[in-house]
């Protein structure tokens, strides 16, 4: 996850179920909390599996800041 100042954070590193569910991820990511928050939001996702294929169907993100 990108922020708008640029600075990165991982999200997840692992694998999604076998079973067809999606993965759901309801886990707070911390940046420094000196940056911008306001702005272009980035999120890339790498499929480093082998044979196998997934879909991105949507993402949503919930941005609480003291400063903006």
């Amino acid at each position: 996850l990108t922020n708008p100042a640029g600075a990165t954070q991982l999200v997840y590193d692992g694998r999604a179920a076998d079973d067809g569910r999606p993965l759901q991820l309801n886990t707070p990511v911390g940046f420094s909390g000196d940056e911008q928050v306001n702005g272009e939001w980035r999120l890339d996702v790498n499929d480093r599996q082998a044979g196998s294929t997934g879909s991105l169907s949507g993402w949503q993100l919930t941005v609480t800041s003291r400063w903006d």
